[in-house]
């Protein structure tokens, strides 16, 4: 693509100023149905995040004072969220049973702050619904779009750019028309896709795709190489230019000058594991019992990973040196934008890095006392291959607490998904982590049948708990009975390792505390 060839170097200052402002997400159709956006969950805020006088501050955007008052200091028209699975929120709020091509998932943090700020709509298909029924912006008007949300899952720098004029990127789904659209801000989520994620998390934790994953440190030395690039180079084929263009180019749509208040968040990830304790280092999350031996003996196993404290700190120093880089880059364009000279004064951060990585402290795989895989772990903010979500809104009217089913749809037997000879081509081609487990679960099968599932799935209950589908026991070398499938939607597998519901209130809330911080 040409703008992928473009020298940062080259591009004219008024180019390089960095705007923020709040973007809608559209997703891609596919949706099985209307869905209504969820309420707020958390309250529990701090009393500077709340208008306590009963007013609100419109820092954000140019609302009247009509407004819809949520309790939350801050207001807005209307935003957009770019980007990957990460601000998709792929498997949040669904029980299973709704796919859509990009995976959007309703406890997502986009979905969140939409309702935190008071822009109600219905989303339909990812898009807001068209006409009067769901445009109406805060102001009463409704040919203003209010809610974008572009984020997929899979998606990489290259998606969110577009690659010719035939392959449309996010950014030129993006409505910046002030008539059309209200961009107050934008959420931008990208880099776990282009730095190699789903291939170490594959090889070293669940070798989807058995023998044939390949090996673990092949897959984390790509991965740290990609992490190690230089920050500042040009080349086009560098995470840090593609990420540098975006950035620009998004400033460019807007009309950065026309929008003082306009603010770019570029979210960060969060290190998966607790690395310091040692019960993890027997355990395993590998999908497959053993490689090529059927007596189901564990001392036979030959393909399973283990989570050692080596392995778990490497997989974190690759995800905090993504979040370095990303803020690198992000520096780099708001130092061009606040450099004096040229007729401009040196001015406030336009896009401003959120690094939740800390927030996540005790909510990691393999904290103190816990076995992974633990299915039942609610205070573990990452999902499991099948897991559950995790907020804890629905208690029964027993008062009980019910933990959210889990309803696991198969594939349709003459889907590509499930085609060894035509599931490949499709999912490195979206990228998409559940298609890509999928379809490497279904190839090892085929090369090898006499590969044995380490899952089986318990039904259990007791007096105060129902537990369902994500009641998971692993390494008993028990197959999957005959009648039963493991060729379940992708979501079910790609879900794993993103955030669940309560991570993305965490990730929501550090969006809060940059705000307060930077006087928004």
């Amino acid at each position: 693509m040409q703008q992928l060839a473009l020298h940062i170097s080259t591009i004219p200052l008024s180019v390089l100023l960095v705007v923020s402002f709040w973007l809608l997400v559209i997703g891609s159709p596919g949706s099985a149905q209307a869905a209504v956006l969820p309420a707020v969950f958390a309250r529990a805020w701090p009393s500077s995040w709340l208008n306590g006088d009963g007013t609100r501050q419109k820092t954000l955007g140019h609302s009247d004072g009509d407004d819809k008052n949520t309790g939350l200091r801050w207001t807005s028209r209307g935003f957009a969220s770019l980007g990957d699975s990460y601000s998709a929120g792929i498997g949040t709020h669904l029980d299973g049973t709704k796919e859509e091509s990009c995976r959007l998932g309703l406890g997502a943090y986009p979905a969140l702050l939409h309702t935190d700020l008071g822009i109600d709509v219905v989303i339909d298909n990812g898009v807001e619904a068209q006409g009067k029924k769901g445009k109406t912006g805060q102001d009463g008007d409704t040919n203003i779009t209010a809610f974008q949300w572009l984020s997929c899952t899979g998606a990489t720098t290259v998606d969110v750019l577009g690659s010719s004029s035939s392959t449309p990127g996010q950014i030129d789904a993006l409505v910046t028309d002030p008539s059309l659209a209200a961009l107050d801000f934008l959420t931008l989520s990208i880099g776990g896709n282009d730095l190699g994620f789903f291939d170490v998390i594959n090889a070293c934790v669940f070798r989807f795709y058995g023998y044939y994953s390949g090996t673990c440190e092949a897959a984390l030395l790509a991965a740290e190489a990609l992490v190690a690039e230089d920050d500042h180079s040009t080349s086009p084929t560098s995470f840090s230019s593609r990420l540098t263009v975006i950035l620009l180019q998004l400033l460019e749509r807007v009309r950065w000058e026309k929008r003082p208040q306009f603010r770019i968040l570029v979210t960060g990830y969060a290190r998966f594991f607790n690395a310091d304790t040692d019960i993890c280092d027997s355990c395993s999350m590998s999908v497959w019992w053993h490689y090529g031996n059927v007596t189901g003996v564990p001392s036979n196993a030959t393909d399973t990973t283990y989570l050692t404290k080596g392995l778990r700190r490497r997989m974190n120093h690759l995800v905090a040196g993504a979040n370095r880089k990303l803020a690198a880059v992000v520096d780099q364009v708001n130092e061009r934008f606040s450099a004096t000279g040229h007729g401009y004064k040196k001015v406030a951060p336009r896009i401003l890095f959120i690094d939740y990585d800390a927030a996540f402290d005790g909510h990691r795989f393999c904290e103190p006392g816990v076995v992974e895989p633990d299915y039942k772990r609610d205070a573990t903010w990452f999902f499991l291959v099948g897991g559950t979500d995790n907020d804890n809104g629905n208690d029964r009217d027993d008062g009980k607490k019910k933990k959210n089913a889990l309803i696991v749809p198969t594939v349709d037997p003459s889907s590509h998904l499930v085609d060894p000879l035509r599931c490949r081509e499709s999912a490195d081609q979206r990228g998409d982590w559940g298609e890509r487990a999928l379809c490497d679960l279904v190839q090892a099968r085929a090369a090898d049948p006499g590969l044995l599932p380490a899952v089986d799935s318990l039904q259990a209950s007791d007096d105060n708990v129902i537990f369902d589908k994500d009641d998971v026991v692993y390494g008993n070398g028990r197959l999957v009975s005959p009648q039963n499938s493991m060729w379940y939607v992708p979501t079910y597998y790609g879900k794993t390792f993103h955030p669940r519901s309560n991570g993305h209130m965490a990730i929501r809330d550090a969006m809060y505390r940059i705000w307060e911080e930077n006087g928004l």
